[in-house]
């Protein structure tokens, strides 16, 4: 009820979900004619390609990327990730940089 809403404006400002009437005679409310932020469906589709794309091809670069991952997300240093894959931290880090960088020319819009 918009006449009881603590945010109504008296007057002839209309309430976002008020209807109106266009020339034709077709209504809407102004709630209808805003513009939805959310992203189309045919966005994220082609979001989820390319990004099911760009982790196929850092899986190519750097197969245990995977491994990599999971141990970032439990808070273990580069040194101790170099010391699990087996490989010195300064290899490790030169690995992940080109990696980044190869991904980076193929993928520029993620980077």
């Amino acid at each position: 009820m918009c006449d009881d809403c603590e945010f109504h404006a008296p007057g002839d400002i209309l309430s976002l979900d008020m209807p109106t009437s266009n020339d034709d005679g077709d209504e809407a409310t102004l709630l209808d004619m805003l513009e939805d932020p959310a992203p189309s469906i045919e966005e994220v589709i082609c979001d989820k390609a390319e990004l099911d794309q760009l982790f196929d091809r850092l899986n190519e670069l750097m197969p245990e990327a995977v491994q990599i991952g999971k141990l970032r997300q439990e808070k273990l240093t580069d040194e101790e990730i170099a010391k699990v894959i087996g490989i010195k931290r300064t290899t490790f880090r030169s690995r992940l940089e080109k990696a980044k960088a190869q991904l980076a020319s193929e993928f520029p819009d993620r980077f």
